[in-house]
């Protein structure tokens, strides 16, 4: 059961990080940069052990506001940043308020929306440490991959172990197994993805596709139901040949 958290925590979770991102697109100098994330994560930190903020907001919040960092520092594009610290307000509120479903309950039909939300908003933060990660490798490609491999694979498990973690009770021991397997299966792909000759906004949407197909299949067979292999086949046949034609796409834009 939840405890009792005073209104403003919500209000200003909402807003503080757009704040933050503001002031670093309105003013892009490293003491605004630094100054604003660490009085930012500060706050958050507190929120989490004097209140007990449930854990899916404040994995949401960091990672979310990774993401948005991200892809800020990342276009060129002045009107791109704008969009991205205006859309970044609609999902901090989102996440303020919203994204607390009530697992020790059985799934009300109005909260499945919700978590199909978290969910991918969850994706979208994958997706945007991947292009982080091989963007920082393709600037400076003496940076050692291997620790950028391993970054990644360590995020996307912990992607995968919150979006199950909104669809079961189980405890983070039985998730391990699965988590780990994640965890080496992105590694490995990012070893070998960084031979494509691809951008890094393409080689994160490949590799969090296959990633998003991972954890999806990881999440049938956790189900009391399992995967039913009949009517996945057509998922798994028409995802082949939309990740081929995509290879394809790609390679000649």
């Amino acid at each position: 059961m939840s405890t009792k958290r005073p209104a403003w925590i919500r209000l200003t979770s909402a807003v503080s990080a757009p704040v933050v991102l503001f002031l670093i697109t309105m003013f892009p100098n490293p003491y605004v940069f630094g100054i604003g994330l660490s009085l930012w994560f500060g706050f958050f930190l507190l929120l989490q052990f004097k209140y007990h903020v449930p854990r899916h907001q404040t994995a949401l919040n960091f990672m979310t506001v990774l993401s948005f960092l991200t892809l800020i520092l990342l276009v060129e594009t002045v009107w791109l940043r704008w969009f991205f610290v205006v859309v970044s307000t609609v999902v901090f509120f989102f996440i303020a308020y919203w994204s607390e479903p009530r697992l020790e309950h059985a799934i009300h039909i109005k909260e499945k929306p919700l978590r199909r939300m978290m969910m991918m908003l969850y994706v979208f933060n994958v997706y945007a440490l991947f292009v982080g990660l091989f963007a920082l490798y393709l600037y400076f490609p003496r940076f050692p991959f291997a620790f950028l491999s391993i970054a990644g694979g360590a995020y996307a498990g912990l992607g995968a172990f919150m979006i199950w973690s909104l669809y079961f009770k189980f405890t983070a021991d039985k998730l391990f197994v699965w988590t780990l397997i994640v965890v080496l299966c992105v590694v490995e792909l990012m070893w070998v993805m960084r031979l494509l000759p691809f951008g890094y906004l393409a080689l994160g949407f490949l590799l969090v596709w296959i990633w998003y197909m991972m954890q999806l299949f990881a999440r049938f067979h956790l189900s009391s139901k399992g995967i039913v292999w009949r009517n996945q086949l057509g998922f798994l046949i028409t995802n082949g040949i939309l990740f081929i034609l995509m290879l394809y796409i790609i390679r000649w834009i």
